[in-house]
């Protein structure tokens, strides 16, 4: 049973939506320009190969930073006892997205175009006015289109959907339970605790199913005669584990 999708562009907080924009040879363009505006490199990039690009899960959290309103953070190496640059090579940018809350008007740079599409383009209709005659967005809306997929990749995003939207469900599920149960131990501790362990259980019990469900989805896709490339586009699965399917 697949999603059923009524918004016009693809989420791209799914793994396939991620991916699709970010994460192929076609549509690399849209990489670079998000790299070297996000890395302000003297030297921009051009090109590059995926074979030695990793990239990174959309998912991974991270503890977020104490000012509300700062929604990118670049960390590096620094050795403890003197406070001195450790490595000067290695940079981590931290974007956090809860915490980008700018409306288009706001809007002051190339980046923060990105961010704005990034956060808002499940729920746009069109492409925003601002974002008009900038090739590069322009095609970054026009890929996400979910009409304009194939029939593959829409398989491959509703099934991507229902198990973002099952594992939130569970999710939501867990605070509801687990906040019900501290509250009937009237303590503010049991809240937390109920609800810590709540989440990580059902965290637990999604995570399996989540799994179970790509490896469902690769069997189906396999049997449909898809390339194990695109599968692993599909599902997330890495290439030697759909092998072993």
């Amino acid at each position: 049973m697949c999603a059923v999708v009524t918004e016009k562009y693809i989420d791209p907080f799914t793994d396939f939506g991620f991916k699709w924009i970010f994460g192929t040879e076609e549509n690399k363009s849209l990489l670079i320009s998000f790299l070297n505006d996000l890395l302000e490199l003297d030297e921009k990039i051009v090109d590059f190969s995926f074979d030695d690009l990793r990239l990174l899960e959309n998912k991974k959290k991270i503890s977020t930073t104490k000012d509300e309103k700062t929604y990118l953070t670049k960390v590096q190496l620094c050795d403890m006892d003197t406070k001195e640059l450790f490595y000067d090579k290695m940079t981590y940018y931290y974007i956090e997205m809860p915490k980008f809350k700018k409306v288009e008007k706001e809007l002051s740079s190339h980046l923060e175009k990105w961010l704005f599409y990034l956060k808002n383009l499940e729920k746009l209709d069109d492409i925003p006015k601002t974002f008009k005659d900038d090739e590069v967005l322009e095609n970054a809306f026009d890929v996400a289109e979910f009409l304009k997929l194939d029939k593959e990749r829409k398989f491959a995003y509703q099934q991507d959907l229902k198990a973002r939207l099952d594992y939130k469900n569970s999710i939501d599920y867990a605070k509801e339970l687990a906040g019900k149960e501290g509250l009937e131990k009237g303590l503010e501790q049991g809240i937390e605790q109920g609800i810590e362990q709540g989440i990580e259980q059902e965290k637990k019990n999604s995570e399996k199913q989540l799994k179970n469900e790509k490896i469902n989805i690769a069997k189906i896709s396999l049997e449909q005669g898809l390339d194990i490339k695109t599968i692993s586009l599909i599902t997330g699965l890495m290439v030697k584990d759909i092998e072993k399917i």
